[in-house]
């Protein structure tokens, strides 16, 4: 029997309005009742899964910043930490400030920003729906570079970087790549996320990468936890959509990928499920562990 459930939650938890639907609710919890661990792994800060985590009542641990941190829901302490070192943060700050392309630093708690947009525009929306102690932390500066230079303490798991115009973006790709030391997610397509405003639903779309330090992954902080609970690595179902997720799928006893992922990472994974917004994840957690068709 499987004893760990590693998935993500963008596009594959959670559906395109950034929701855990109510059956998804009940098989993690029912999967859970019956010893599995269930481990959210996401490029979140810690923060935002864990109000995910407690929502649904999930226990043990979770993974954020694509694998920079594994955190002790129980204690709350940082059990796993690899972020990027100083000098290589203002390399490619450097960089999005010389080209003008938006960019994001994520701490192991929030995120700096210089504006409201793509991503932390949906995670602002997301904000307006939770209580104050539950909202990601969104901080508004002006000079990002200033303030890594003269901050000791900042530690950051990663950069996301944005840009609507894929031409302008894969220049930037490009120059990503010469910078020694870190890892640059090889996305394939644009980002689609769903907001809500009134009653309406508008559709945020981008291209985006992320860079974080070399040798920093999902699968590698969930080796960490199979080492840490006994678990063999054939024992572990990673489920998954996107580049950030590959790796674990590809490593783990069952690797899935969902329906709306791109055909590339399908052709990756040893089963492909229904989408985000069709249960996929339901569907693995009643197939594979509650044998349930």
């Amino acid at each position: 029997m499987y004893k760990m459930i590693a998935t993500d939650l963008d596009g594959t938890l959670l559906n395109s309005y950034g929701q855990i639907t109510e059956k998804t609710k009940d098989a993690l919890l029912k999967a859970q009742d019956k010893g599995v661990y269930i481990v959210f792994a996401s490029g979140r800060v810690s923060s935002s899964i864990k109000s995910f985590a407690e929502l649904i009542g999930i226990k043990g641990y979770i993974i954020s910043g694509n694998g920079a941190l594994v955190t002790d829901l129980e204690t709350n302490e940082n059990i796993y930490t690899n972020v990027m070192d100083k000098n290589t943060v203002l390399k490619i700050i450097s960089i999005c400030e010389q080209n003008s392309i938006s960019y994001n630093l994520y701490t192991l708690k929030d995120v700096y920003t210089k504006k409201i947009e793509y991503s932390t525009l949906f995670y602002h929306m997301e904000n307006k729906k939770l209580p104050e102690e539950k909202k990601i932390k969104i901080n508004l500066c002006e000079n990002i570079e200033k303030l890594i230079k003269e901050s000791n303490d900042l530690k950051i798991s990663k950069i996301t970087i944005c840009d609507k115009d894929r031409m302008v973006f894969n220049s930037i790709i490009r120059k990503l790549r010469e910078v020694d030391g870190v890892n640059v997610l090889d996305v394939s397509h644009s980002s689609r996320k769903v907001i809500t405003v009134g009653t309406e639903a508008i559709e945020i779309k981008y291209n985006y990468t992320e860079v974080s330090k070399s040798g920093v992954d999902k699968w590698s902080a969930i080796e960490f936890l199979a080492n840490k609970l006994n678990i063999d690595t054939n024992d572990i179902i990673c489920i998954g959509d996107n580049a950030n997720d590959i790796i674990m799928v590809e490593n783990a006893g069952l690797g899935v990928i969902m329906g709306n992922a791109a055909p590339e990472y399908k052709e990756r994974a040893d089963f492909v499920t229904n989408s985000n917004d069709e249960e996929g994840v339901t569907n693995i957690i009643n197939k594979y562990i509650l044998n349930k068709e």
